[in-house]
């Protein structure tokens, strides 16, 4: 696969430790919430992107609701959801949220450089 590319190919992501604080800061759920285009629409994903951008963490139901193809972003948002969790030091939730991606094949890994997620 890495020479001819006629496998499927694996999403590999990083999220740096310097950007982890960042990422559990209310505020900055705020922004990916407004970045998200396209959801106002959408009836299961609008009331999560609304709870976004009020800087709310989102609850486990919220964010199991959400269908469809993890994109690059939604990962993302959902590691900046499970770092904020972990920061409220509510444990049970960030381990929902990894469960729940394990369960979508995104596999998360906590690294000392940062946080590395990969599709399985």
């Amino acid at each position: 696969d890495q020479v001819l590319g006629v496998l499927i190919r694996r999403r590999i992501g990083l999220v740096d430790k310097d950007r982890l604080a960042k990422f559990a800061e209310p505020a900055f759920l705020g922004e990916r919430g407004q970045a998200l285009t396209g959801w106002r629409g959408d009836p299961e994903r609008a009331p999560l992107q609304d709870r976004l951008v009020a800087g709310e963490l989102p609850s486990l139901a919220a964010l199991s609701a959400v269908t469809g193809e993890l994109d690059d972003d939604l990962i993302e948002l959902l590691i900046a959801a499970r770092q904020a969790a972990k920061k409220a030091r509510d444990f049970a939730a960030a381990d929902g949220v990894r469960a729940h991606l394990r369960t979508r094949g995104v596999i998360i890994e906590d690294l000392p450089t940062g946080i590395r997620w990969k599709s399985a």
